[in-house]
């Protein structure tokens, strides 16, 4: 008789923590995933003022933060063996045509997260405007990333061998370096890949590549 007690005290207790459980799941996953959602990088203000600053509401500031990412896993001490430095791996030489164009980074240090950042995405914001003709603007995206990667010149001379293709971004990619092909690739799958992070059902849905009216 006591064993039997026992036992059905024992699954009592056993339903009811589990229930507990359940109920205690329920009630912090939403505070869990909203913790996620809102963990911020600490470079992203950077990311998101200087994205405003040169490309209004036209491109994701994420964009730039993925760009970063391929760039230097956004380590602002990052330097290559070419002598690019800091976030966005911006050359020295690069650097110094930046700051001719833009009086804001002068007497800046291309290391200072702020500074690399900023001017990095100056620069993109320069190679998008060189880019003004008649192609998509996704396909302009793929141009910028390209030329910022492997040199203007180097793109348009492939824009041209390629017949100056208006929206056929596979037409240029191959006369482009593979270096530079996979970077684009590289770019817009951690761009996707962070776009995706954020898209959680208790944050609202995170905005496009570009905007609506572009």
């Amino acid at each position: 008789m006591n064993n039997t007690i026992n036992g059905t005290m024992s699954r009592n207790l056993m339903q009811s923590s589990r229930q507990t459980g359940l109920l205690l799941l329920t009630l912090l996953l939403p505070i869990f995933n909203n913790a996620l959602a809102s963990e911020k990088h600490p470079l992203d203000n950077y990311f998101e003022k200087y994205a405003e600053r040169y490309f209004g509401k036209t491109l994701d500031w994420r964009l730039f933060k993925a760009q970063g990412f391929v760039e230097s896993r956004l380590n602002h001490k990052a330097r290559s063996r070419r002598g690019a430095r800091g976030v966005m791996q911006l050359m020295p030489a690069t650097f110094r045509e930046i700051q001719k164009k833009n009086s804001e980074f002068k007497q800046k240090k291309s290391t200072s997260p702020e500074v690399s950042i900023g001017a990095g995405i100056c620069f993109d914001a320069y190679l998008f405007n060189r880019w003004d003709r008649e192609v998509t603007p996704e396909k302009r995206i793929k141009l910028m990333l390209a030329s910022y990667n492997g040199g203007y010149v180097r793109v348009l001379r492939a824009f041209n061998k390629a017949g100056q293709p208006e929206n056929d971004w596979e037409a240029v990619a191959r006369y482009l370096p593979r270096e530079t092909r996979n970077y684009v690739d590289r770019v817009l799958r951690r761009y996707h890949a962070e776009k995706a992070r954020k898209a959680t059902p208790t944050t609202l849905p995170p905005r496009p590549l570009l905007a609506e009216n572009d």
